[in-house]
């Protein structure tokens, strides 16, 4: 027994043993570092962010009819009505009468019923769905509402639904962007929108009078541009406004801070970004189909126009004929009228 504890006893002038490592959340962010806790603080922004992208998205497609009601998205929808008819906007397929409760009342078994109705229209639709239920909807589960919401709106946008993870969409940005401003920098999504430059070139892409003063835009005002893009796509395009300044910015001023490369793409919410460019191509793309329908209506009317034109042309120069033939009938009439009194006056 004595050996025993003769032999824990530490030698004299050895180094003390490490101390145990306690895993205590300090510890914990210690040992990760600070770079855990940016990523930790991105992505409560890049959720806050969603929230609000994602609730504007909601919105925008619902009809005015059918506003969100007060106290966040998943709240909004959590009676099952929404989900339904921000389907039948998107499919432009209504529901079958009777298929779910417009009005549940908060009866707990109709708002289940409604999410189920709306989960198997999404599952037909071939909506990605993981691990979410009617339950999840009916509680509010945010996270997994922010989810489902993303799957819905990458399936309904064009460019996003496919495996190529927005790369298409980004080369339709790439394509237009360079027609207007070829040097403009297109690397990753953070930084291919941060000054504002680029939304403003996409704008101008389809209407070269959108941003009159684009020439005079500076590189450097990312706030004012990214502000000017956004009021100019809503009011001139029809773009729903997503996104603010500051989700997107990162020139320091007011925005998400500075940096480079990869840094970027983690202060700025991708996702809420493609959502906003997506939704943006969609408008301008209604916005030139509808200026070409009013120019070929212009077109027609003005060959309407022309070919009244041409008739009037073609009925006065008959009418002009006329009274030309008319006229030299009348100088014949008289010149034998005056011949014969000639005649007459000699024959006196």
């Amino acid at each position: 027994m004595v050996m025993g504890l003769l032999s824990n006893r530490r030698p004299a002038g050895a180094p003390a043993p490490a101390a145990p490592i306690v895993n205590t959340p300090q510890a914990l962010t210690q040992m990760r570092g600070v770079g855990t806790e940016k990523h930790l603080l991105a992505k409560r922004a890049h959720d806050d962010t969603q929230l609000k992208v994602f609730t504007r998205w909601w919105a925008a497609e619902l009809p005015t009819s059918h506003a969100l009601p007060e106290g966040g998205l998943a709240q909004a929808i959590s009676d099952g009505v929404a989900g339904i008819v921000l389907l039948e906007q998107l499919t432009k397929t209504p529901f079958k009468p009777g298929s779910f409760h417009a009005d549940p009342a908060g009866n707990r078994i109709k708002i289940i019923e409604n999410h189920n109705t709306f989960l198997d229209r999404v599952k037909e639709l071939g909506v990605q769905l993981t691990n979410i239920s009617a339950e999840d909807l009916a509680d509010g589960k945010q996270t997994l509402v922010l989810g489902l919401t993303w799957n819905l709106i990458s399936h309904f946008s064009d460019g996003l639904g496919d495996a190529s993870g927005g790369a298409e969409l980004q080369s339709w940005v790439r394509d237009n962007v360079a027609s207007i401003a070829p040097n403009a920098p297109m690397t990753s999504w953070a930084e291919s929108f941060a000054d504002g430059m680029a939304l403003c070139a996409l704008l101008n892409a389809y209407d070269s009078s959108a941003i009159p003063n684009f020439d005079s835009l500076s590189a450097a005002n990312a706030t004012a541009n990214l502000e000017l893009a956004f009021t100019v796509a809503h009011e001139r395009f029809g773009c729903p406004r997503l996104l603010d300044a500051a989700d997107v910015a990162l020139d320091g001023t007011g925005g998400t801070g500075g940096g480079g490369g990869g840094d970027n793409d983690e202060k700025v919410d991708v996702k809420s970004l493609m959502t906003y460019v997506a939704r943006l191509r969609q408008a301008l793309r209604t916005h030139a189909e509808a200026s070409l329908a009013a120019a070929l209506t212009e077109v027609v009317s003005l060959g309407a126009v022309a070919a009244v034109m041409a008739a009037w042309a073609g009925e006065s120069e008959q009418r002009l004929d006329g009274e030309a033939a008319k006229c030299e009938q009348g100088k014949a009439a008289a010149a034998a009228s005056a011949e014969a009194r000639t005649l007459h006056v000699e024959a006196a």
